[in-house]
């Protein structure tokens, strides 16, 4: 609260029976200001600055529908967090998503990275892995979707993961 006063924010429990994409949908339906963050997983890191490096974006960007980050991807021993392995540096949304539908690339890591403008966007309920791809594809057709070079969140890996485990796909 205290590195921005004017944030109004909103927590909202996940209900372990409802899916992301539902989840999500929470997140965008109850947004009242002019932006909107999905929601950050429990399993991501932001950066201190990310909302600010994030909402300077937009501000001097008006046509912007959104903005998303560079990220670490980083591993897990346990509890200890290790160092990053690698680094994630997308350049251009287009680029980003086609490399994301051809498997040759990473995602825009949607959940936690995408900070946007409130829209009537919604999360397909019928997909699973798939939902943010889908959501990131409908957004950038409402507009350039802007990418701050900077590395603003970790992305923890783990063996809880929905795309690891072919089961909860």
């Amino acid at each position: 609260k205290e590195l921005y006063p004017n944030l109004r924010t909103k927590y909202l429990q996940k209900d372990p029976s409802r899916t992301l994409a539902e989840t999500r949908n929470i997140s965008v339906r109850e947004a009242k200001g002019e932006y909107c963050l999905l929601h950050i997983d429990c399993d991501d890191i932001w950066e201190r600055n990310k909302l600010e490096f994030q909402h300077q974006i937009l501000c001097s960007n008006p046509r912007a529908v959104g903005v998303v980050s560079s990220f670490f991807i980083v591993r897990t021993n346990g509890q200890k967090l290790l160092k990053a392995s690698r680094l994630i540096h997308h350049k251009n949304h287009r680029k980003l998503i086609a490399g994301w539908l051809s498997l040759t690339g990473n995602g825009a890591l949607v959940s936690s990275g995408l900070l946007m403008r409130r829209n009537d966007l919604r999360f397909n309920l019928h997909l699973s892995t798939t939902a943010d791809l889908e959501f990131f594809v409908n957004l950038s057709n409402l507009g350039p979707i802007k990418i701050e070079p900077y590395p603003l969140v970790r992305y923890r890996i783990h063996s809880g993961q929905m795309h690891l485990s072919p089961e909860k796909l």
